[in-house]
């Protein structure tokens, strides 16, 4: 649909040729009513009043909210009777207040039967997003937040970006700095000024010679110390580890991990974690060395890239959504509230301004001060104008898109009402009284600063709406004290321990992991040797045309298999079975490629027709077998869903699923697996061994968490339909347990023996293969593995 000029539309309705689209059947007839009342003053002859497009019946409480924020009140300083706020993002506290009492009032409605994903929270920019995030976070609930910096930008993200930037260059001390301030660090405030005077441009050679030490406070100077010898160990290996491992390595040493997991929202930041660990691995296998890796995320943070956050859940739908207006357009809630409605405009208007044949300037005088010249002003005059009316349609979005109930917030001087005329004024100065008369001339003060009011107008059918008066006089009648700082009170603020220094030199024969991965179990089942070499000695992988290059002519050409099985498996993760979309089956192939091709770009991958088609196959596949229509019904589903379990003693197993879904009385795990298996390969014989330590741990996991049955199913992708599936009950967990106790035996006991199955798949990439390793060539690189006997 395409916007129709003044013009076009007077000369279509002399055709009468113009249809009048008045029916609105989305809203309750109050929120109408007050829509008709404030916008049909401000537009005038222009305006189509709404009308119910169906017959609802009318609520006789009000459906529509207006919480007014004193903004003078909360920023006033001199005020000993100020409550605590907590800590949100931003320095406004009128802000923090204003956020306090929106989210207090959505819990309330959470709490009272309303559906979180139902309710949105619009903004009118994405500067003040965080802030209603974490207020809406620490009242328990979860948020979904489209807007901001995306991906790139999240804290978790640049924190460990901003450590591999440090790593890949200690001169840039912008990265360092965020390092140290970091939960990977956890310097003070008085510690990082320190630091900084001590550096003066040198601020790594200057914590590496402890000549800062002496200024600082005793924890601060243990967390440098720690922090100067685990930074100078790991640059030692940068060149030579994976970016994966080299991330890997600092989130252990950090705890960084159990970190996030104590935050607000902690597993939806620790799934963007998972989802940077697969994004370096991705562009490593596409080439990327770590400069590379580091130059690829700050450029697109740079860009305002648009990279998803790691899905959570498959349907997202027990969230409350937080996005700005602009992309609230063509949508529909149950219920709207639309927050931080006492923003200013930002408005700046260049000395030089053109309009069609009209010139403006705005020229500097000898006294320094500015003078306009020519049209300047009659231009000024008119974008103010034209922006002032973009507000209004702005606003008008905002409030036609409930349906049910309808809050509006913002903060103002409520003594000192905003003058609406200014070029600058907020959106809440004018609509505030256009919706409830007296609203800016004391209506509400400390005595009374609850009302209901009827709306502005005069006629037959003026709603009520709701008024509160938030300032810290009202605290305790409108914002509950218990909602002021609920994060202060329930989850007090911890300073992160800081990174551990490097272990000191062991000897190498046995070094015990107390808490390990299925992976590493994996990897040391395959082969002894070659995860000792990895692991233990950390000697990066050998690339497969360094080992193979004999055998490359005999290699099908075709994408990389781990950048395919990346952008397959994020595809999986956005899927929702339930509304498969363009992947249900009969959807446009093209719509689906194009979907694959956009996926791949964020590995700077291009692919070719048949290459998308391949991809897009997989994921259409497996959106129209069974088992997707058996995740569509279950009760809830997670995915990336990170785990761990005891297996006695001091080990701990700990792992991340694709795919976890609660049953009833059960649990469903699932696998995606995009591994091209030769003809004839016995498929639940070939799962069984290169996966069994990961389908047990997987098991041992959810009968753990509670459920009574749980089916395993590793989903091969070229046959989606025929999942290799592992039922157990909850009696089958001893046999669990002990099976993952002996596949950890010998590395918990330090033996790591050499494969007795050579094969290329296993041995091409390992670090022993060009001369390390007993074997000679031709057994590394054969194609079938088999017992080397002798």
């Amino acid at each position: 649909m395409s916007r129709c000029s003044a013009g076009r539309r007077a000369e279509l309705a002399a055709r009468d040729a113009v249809a009048v689209l008045s029916a609105n059947f989305r809203s309750a007839p109050e929120i109408l009513d007050a829509v008709n009342a404030v916008f049909a003053p401000r537009f005038g002859e222009t305006f189509t009043p709404l009308r119910p497009g169906r017959e609802l019946p009318r609520s006789e409480d009000p459906v529509i909210e207006l919480l007014l924020t004193d903004a003078a009140a909360w920023d006033d300083e001199t005020d000993p009777a100020r409550p605590d706020l907590g800590a949100l993002p931003g320095d406004k506290r009128w802000r923090h207040a204003e956020a306090r009492l929106l989210a207090q009032r959505i819990a309330d409605l959470v709490a009272a039967g309303e559906p979180p994903e139902d309710i949105v929270v619009l903004v009118r920019a994405l500067g003040d997003l965080p802030a209603y995030e974490r207020a809406l976070e620490e009242q328990g609930l979860s948020v979904l937040a489209s807007g901001g910096r995306g991906y790139w930008g999240r804290q978790v993200v640049r924190d460990l970006c901003g450590w591999l930037a440090a790593l890949a260059n200690p001169r840039d001390e912008a990265a360092l700095f965020g390092v140290l301030a970091s939960p990977l660090v956890g310097l003070s405030s008085d510690g990082l000024l320190h630091v900084a005077q001590a550096g003066r441009g040198r601020v790594w050679e200057t914590i590496r010679g402890g000549d800062a030490d002496a200024r600082l406070a005793d924890d601060d100077r243990d967390r440098l110390r720690r922090f100067a010898a685990r930074f100078a160990h790991e640059r030692t290996l940068a060149g030579r580890l994976a970016i994966d491992e080299l991330l890997r390595r600092i989130i252990e040493a950090a705890d960084y991990d159990l970190h996030v997991l104590r935050l607000p929202g902690g597993q939806r930041r620790l799934a963007n974690v998972h989802k940077l660990l697969r994004l370096a691995a991705a562009q490593q296998g596409a080439g990327a060395d770590l400069r590379a890796f580091v130059d690829h995320a700050t450029a697109e943070l740079d860009a305002d890239a648009r990279e998803g956050d790691a899905p959570v859940e498959l349907s997202g739908s027990r969230a409350i959504r937080l996005m700005t207006i602009h992309a609230a357009k063509g949508l529909e809630f149950g219920i709207v509230c639309v927050a931080d409605l006492g923003r200013e405009l930002r408005r700046t208007v260049g000395a030089v301004l053109v309009d069609g044949d009209r010139v403006g300037l705005r020229l500097r005088t000898f006294d320094g001060t500015s003078e306009p010249a020519l049209a300047h002003d009659a231009i000024k005059q008119d974008i103010v104008a034209a922006e002032r009316a973009e507000e209004e349609r702005i606003g008008y979005v905002a409030l036609t898109r409930a349906e049910r109930r309808l809050i509006l917030s913002g903060g103002v001087k409520v003594d000192d009402w905003p003058n609406a005329h200014k070029p600058n004024a907020s959106l809440l100065s004018w609509l505030g009284p256009a919706l409830v008369p007296g609203i800016q001339s004391g209506l509400l003060d400390d005595a009374e600063p609850v009302r209901d009011v009827r709306v502005a107008g005069d006629g037959p059918r003026r709603p009520l709406v709701r008024c509160a008066l938030n300032r810290p006089a009202t605290v305790g009648r409108v914002l509950r004290p218990e909602h002021a700082a609920p994060a202060g009170r329930e989850l007090p603020a911890a300073r992160p321990l800081g990174m551990r220094p490097p272990a000191a030199a062991a000897p190498v024969t046995a070094p015990v992991p107390a808490r390990v991965s299925f992976t590493q179990l994996a990897d040391h089942r395959a082969c002894g040797y070659r995860y000792y070499l990895r692991r233990i000695l950390r000697l990066p992988e050998e690339r497969a045309d360094a080992v193979a290059r004999d055998a490359a002519a005999q290699e099908p050409a075709g994408l990389e298999a781990r950048l395919r099985g990346s952008i397959a498996h994020v595809l999986l993760e956005e899927l929702d079975p339930a509304r498969p979309g363009v992947w249900a089956p009969g959807g446009d192939p093209a719509a689906r490629a194009a979907l694959v091709r956009d996926m791949a770009a964020g590995w700077d991958a291009a692919l070719d027709d048949e290459q998308a088609r391949e991809i897009a196959g997989l994921v259409a596949g497996f959106a129209a077998a069974p088992l997707a229509a058996r995740l569509a019904k279950a009760r809830d589903v997670h995915r990336e869903h990170p785990f761990a379990v005891g297996l006695g003693g001091d080990l701990l197993l700990s792992g991340v699923v694709d795919v976890l879904a609660v049953e009833r009385g059960g649990a469903l795990v699932v696998d995606y697996k995009t591994n091209r298996l030769e003809p004839g390969v016995d498929r639940a014989a070939y799962i069984d061994t290169a996966y069994g330590v990961q389908r047990d741990a997987y098991a041992l996991a959810a009968l753990r968490g509670g459920a009574r049955r749980v089916t395993v199913a590793y989903v091969l992708l070229d046959r989606p339909a025929e999942p290799i599936t592992f039922d157990v009950t909850s009696e089958g967990a001893a046999d669990l347990e002990t099976r993952l106790r002996v596949a950890a035996a010998d590395l918990l006991a330090g033996r790591y023996e050499v494969t007795a199955a050579p094969h290329r798949a296993l041995c091409q990439t390992c670090p022993g293969a060009r001369g390390l390793c007993s074997y000679p060539r031709e057994l590394l690189l054969r194609d079938t593995p088999g017992s080397v006997v002798g």
